[in-house]
């Protein structure tokens, strides 16, 4: 690799900030510039399986019904931020950024900026852009607090100043890296262009193909203002459904993809696979994935506190890993694993299992009789089943369903009063997506204004702050003993790569906290 790009990544950890990062700050983002790009051996061509899925495939930010297409979206829009995996920040198409005041963001653009169209992409392209993406309130794929954006003030052809209704700056950094403030070409738009297939944007790379359930392929896009910086020529996604990780591993070792990512997950059983083939693995531990049972606690019976938390106290959470995980992932007690500086120690075991005391709640409420039916989603089948035999010990019987659009059936009608899948949040997202007012997460409209003025207040605080981390301490006891929800494990990242055509495999995190393959970074042999 050139020392042109050891220098990007130099500035990165000597400028990085957290998500969470408020006050007074400047993210000053000089892009490298001049140098050689680092260049690979052979044709410059990425192979990736992925899952390209129709309810995956709708490229157009504003038209998407979940927040998983963006590692599809982002190498073709880019973003004014690029979130690196350990939650810094570098500059994309952003040449600095500064935090001015709790409500008051300033976004300096590079000159000259185009879009792959050739459009300018500039202080008018921004303002359209951000101002189209509040206008389209996508609740499904985007946080809510894009609504929180005021006003657009076009401060020079390349700067604007970002005015917010609420003082949550820091925590608005991180849309600025995701798909909430991705910008698309206003004249695709009025050329009637299909952003849904044929993405416009000013990231590093454009669309050249794309047949959704089949392939996706990438060309790099000569107009990004980093393009120097990029090694990858070419980009081709190979689909993969999710919930079929042998196919994903069959790829790999039959050399058709140089590595997996996205939600196209590996198990235990493919990595064995793998490393005696000879391919690269990597499992990693996540703070951002993990496998809940969600409640809609607003209606009976979940509306009583003592059956919530019977329910927790019928599980055991770490034979639920082992029969149920493949033995991949740590017990869940508060939202941050062991280790994490905001793992709250109190809280370890809190909810360790006892059947005794599952029984006797449920009783004082009236529901010795418990019996309802839980949504899942296709890649928890195994671990519902050893659920469902835990919960009947407990004298609790369950029917598991496999809705065919567990969004549509669980979150928004709620067909099913709960439901068990892999929920993926990073930072205050794990609250403000999942338990506070208006966003789908929240199932069936939970609403505790105490934790909601915690949240709010932390949204205004350094990441790595005391007052911060007394926040997170006040939040996860106040929803941990009310049990908002039964959380089971935290789960891990699983990723694989040929080690002969892949010289560094980079990923970056989507804002579900999910890694995927960073193909702008990412080089080859």
């Amino acid at each position: 690799m050139s020392n042109h790009c050891s220098d990007r990544r130099l500035r990165r950890r000597r400028y990085g900030i957290t998500a969470a990062m408020a006050g007074l700050a400047l993210v000053a983002l000089t892009a490298c510039g001049g140098g050689s790009s680092a260049t690979s051996s052979g044709d410059g061509t990425l192979r990736l399986a992925a899952n390209l899925a129709p309810d995956y495939t709708s490229l157009d930010p504003v038209d998407t019904a979940q927040p998983n297409p963006f590692q599809l979206m982002s190498p073709v829009y880019g973003s004014f931020l690029h979130e690196n995996e350990d939650g810094t920040y570098e500059p994309d198409l952003a040449k600095a950024v500064e935090i001015v005041d709790p409500q008051t963001i300033s976004v300096e653009l590079h000159e000259g900026q185009k879009f792959s169209d050739g459009s300018p992409f500039d202080a008018e392209a921004v303002k359209w852009g951000l101002e189209r993406t509040k206008k389209a309130d996508n609740q499904l794929a985007m946080r809510v607090a894009i609504q929180e954006l005021e006003e657009v003030e076009i401060v020079s052809p390349t700067e604007v100043t970002l005015h917010l209704k609420t003082p949550i700056a820091g925590y608005f950094m991180n849309l600025l890296a995701q798909q909430e403030t991705a910008i698309v070409s206003k004249k695709a738009v009025d050329d009637g262009v299909n952003l849904n297939s044929n993405p416009v944007g000013a990231g590093p790379f454009m669309v050249d193909s794309f047949s959704p359930e089949q392939s996706y392929v990438l060309v790099k896009n000569p107009n990004y203002v980093h393009a120097d910086d990029v090694s990858v020529d070419r980009v081709e996604y190979t689909h993969v459904a999710m919930g079929e990780p042998q196919a994903a591993a069959n790829l790999l070792l039959s050399n058709e993809v140089d590595a997996v990512s996205g939600d196209t997950k590996l198990v235990p059983d493919n990595l064995k696979a793998l490393e005696n083939g000879g391919v690269g693995t990597r499992t990693v531990t996540s703070s951002a994935r993990w496998a809940q049972m969600s409640l809609c606690k607003s209606q009976e019976p979940f509306d009583d506190v003592r059956v919530r938390q019977a329910l927790n106290y019928a599980v055991d959470r770490q034979a639920l890993i082992d029969t149920g995980a493949q033995g991949q992932g740590l017990p869940m007690w508060d939202y941050f694993p062991e280790g994490d500086p905001l793992h709250d120690p109190a809280m370890d075991g809190f909810f360790e299992r006892d059947i005794d005391k599952a029984k006797a709640l449920l009783a004082e409420a009236g529901q010795s009789d418990l019996s309802f039916e839980i949504a899942i989603s296709p890649d928890m089948r195994r671990p519902a089943e050893v659920l469902q035999s835990q919960l009947a010990e407990a004298g609790i019987q369950v029917k598991l369903v496999q809705p065919a659009n567990l969004i549509e059936e669980f979150f928004i009608e709620h067909v099913q009063p709960a439901g068990l899948f892999n929920s993926g949040r990073k930072g205050l997202d794990k609250i403000s997506r999942t338990l506070m007012p208006g966003t789908v997460g929240n199932v069936c409209g939970w609403d505790d204004p105490d934790l909601n003025a915690v949240v709010a207040e932390a949204q205004g605080l350094e990441s790595d702050s005391d007052e911060y981390a007394a926040a997170w301490k006040e939040i996860t006891e106040r929803t941990i003993e009310q049990g908002t929800a039964v959380y089971l494990y935290f789960g891990v990242e699983n990723s694989a790569w040929n080690k002969n055509t892949v010289d560094e495999l980079v990923y970056t995190p989507d804002s579900l906290g999910q890694l995927n393959v960073d193909v702008a970074r990412t080089t080859l042999k």
